[in-house]
């Protein structure tokens, strides 16, 4: 079989966690033989991106929506979190999917100023980088043996794989996020958080 010279689809990475637990390939998703893995491997997807990086942290301008006499933000639901060593106003966090006041403990505000806040946003799994990938994959062939085949002498090996790939992953983000010790904002925060990110 030729080498694919493409980034590793949702398919190919739902098999590379079956062949990383002993188990055949599937010929597609959604199948009953994916769904665990599925499931795991979006709960890693998840995991991978909310540390917050400088390819998923971005400004992001929230346009007020009428509420009666007051005003509402709506966060949109690729939205993770309020990156609050970038935001200025840290009063500021997300509930019910709103931006949520936590000094008048409101989701109501009386201005209708667009707000302009850093966010960390859930990227679709094409938009990610290939090293992102790799690491949601082997941190969810390990949750998945933990989960599942928590005797499995596989299991310290997926756990070497995964503290690798999240190596690599750090790795890059020194080398492509611009950072600096004498400047604030999207130069320092994302890696800081991801350093400090156990992998347990």
């Amino acid at each position: 079989m030729a080498v694919s010279a493409t980034k590793t689809s949702e398919l190919q990475a739902v098999n590379a966690i079956l062949s990383a637990v002993g188990e055949p390939p599937v010929a597609s998703l959604g199948t009953l033989d994916s769904t665990n893995v599925e499931q795991v491997l979006q709960e890693a997807y998840v995991s991978i991106q909310e540390s917050g990086w400088s390819w998923n942290t971005r400004e992001h301008d929230f346009n007020s929506v009428p509420s009666a006499d007051t005003y509402v933000y709506v966060v949109p639901a690729s939205v993770i979190k309020l990156d609050q060593n970038l935001t200025d106003n840290r009063n500021l966090t997300i509930r019910d999917d709103y931006l949520f006041d936590l000094v008048e403990n409101s989701n109501l505000f009386t201005t209708s100023n667009t707000k302009t806040l850093w966010v960390v946003e859930l990227l679709s799994w094409t938009s990610l980088p290939q090293s992102a990938r790799t690491a949601i994959i082997r941190r969810a062939s390990r949750m998945y043996l933990q989960r599942y085949l928590p005797d499995s002498t596989l299991l310290n090996t997926a756990r070497i794989d995964e503290q690798l790939s999240y190596t690599t992953l750090l790795r890059e983000e020194h080398t492509h996020g611009n950072y600096s010790i004498f400047q604030n904002g999207i130069t320092g925060y994302p890696s800081r958080n991801a350093i400090n990110k156990v992998i347990g």
